[in-house]
């Protein structure tokens, strides 16, 4: 990786849209054309508020909550699938 964020990079967190916003200004990416995958509601929000497509893995943390429920334009099981879903 060129660059790696974490939670502390920036003076927000999500699910406030700065860091995603601020990190598509480094990669010089356009929000509606950048994928977020997250695995909480947090992220999903945070996608959404910056304009972004927004997937989400079936496992992880989503404060113990089913993350099907949470609005997403997808979900994944396993990060191997990424390859094939976006064909």
């Amino acid at each position: 990786f060129e660059r790696v964020l974490g939670g502390d990079a920036f003076e927000r967190k999500k699910p406030d849209p700065l860091p995603i916003l601020r990190t598509c200004e480094l990669l010089e990416a356009a929000p509606h054309e950048t994928l977020v995958i997250g695995d909480s509601s947090n992220d999903a929000r945070a996608a959404r508020a910056a304009g972004c497509p927004v997937w989400l893995v079936t496992y992880g943390y989503n404060h113990g909550e089913p993350v099907r429920s949470v609005d997403a334009d997808g979900y994944l099981d396993s990060l191997a699938q990424i390859g094939a879903a976006l064909g």
